[in-house]
C-alpha cells in the first residue's frame, strides 16, 4: 500500500512536500473538491492518487479505486443492464474516487459519454482524484470532442473546484518529473 510517507521527495526535488502534506489534510474531500494529477509517466502521480486515498479511508472516508478504463468498463455494464442511473447514485455516495490512468487509451464517444456522465453526477457532492500523462490541451485527444473538453475545463466539474498537480514538461525528461505545481480555483502555487 503506498502512503505520502513512502513517496521519493528527493526523486520529485521541485514537489514541495508542503503542497502534498496539504491535500493530505483533505480539505478537498470536506470541500467536495477535486484534485487531478497530470504528468509524463513515472512523475509519481498514481503513488500520490493511492496515498491520498489511504489517508481518506484511515480517516474513515469509504474510497474507490480503478482505472480510466476500468471506471469506464464498469459503467458500460451498468447501462448494457439499465442501471446506470442506479449505479452512479451509488458511487456518488462515496465520498472518494480515484480514477487512474486517464489518457493512456483514447475514449470511443460511448466511453467518453459514461465518463463525463461519471464525473457530472459527482459534482459539489463528493470528491474525484484524476491521474493522467496528458495536459488538459491534449485531452480532446483523449476524449474526442475538443468542445466537452473545453467545457470541462472551463465549466464544468473538474477544473473549477480542483487542486491541480501538474507536472509540467521543460527543458528535459528529468526536469519534467521533478517539476509540479498545485493550482486551485482560489491560489497557485509553484512547487
Amino acid at each position: 500500500m503506498k502512503t505520502r510517507d513512502d513517496f521519493d521527495f528527493a526523486f520529485q526535488r521541485s514537489l514541495k512536500r508542503e503542497a502534498v502534506l496539504h491535500l493530505a489534510q483533505l480539505d478537498f474531500l470536506v470541500e467536495h473538491k477535486n484534485v487531478i494529477f497530470l504528468g509524463p509517466p513515472g512523475t509519481g502521480k498514481t503513488h500520490l492518487s493511492i496515498a491520498l486515498g489511504v489517508q481518506a479511508a484511515r480517516r474513515g472516508h469509504r474510497v474507490a479505486f480503478a482505472s480510466a478504463q476500468q471506471w469506464v468498463a464498469h459503467l458500460a455494464t451498468a447501462k448494457r443492464q439499465s442501471r446506470l442511473d442506479e449505479e452512479l447514485e451509488r458511487s456518488g455516495r462515496l465520498p472518494l474516487i480515484i480514477v487512474d490512468e486517464v489518457g493512456y487509451i483514447p475514449f470511443d464517444p460511448e466511453a467518453a459519454a459514461l465518463f463525463f456522465a461519471l464525473v457530472s453526477s459527482r459534482y459539489e457532492r463528493s470528491s474525484i482524484i484524476v491521474s493522467s500523462n496528458k495536459t488538459f490541451s491534449g485531452w480532446a485527444e483523449i476524449f474526442g470532442d475538443p468542445v466537452a473538453v473545453a467545457h470541462w475545463s472551463t465549466a464544468s466539474c473538474i477544473t473549477p473546484r480542483c487542486s491541480s498537480c501538474a507536472a509540467t514538461a521543460t527543458a528535459s525528461k528529468a526536469r519534467a518529473r521533478r517539476c509540479c505545481r498545485v493550482r486551485s480555483t482560489a491560489e497557485s502555487v509553484q512547487i
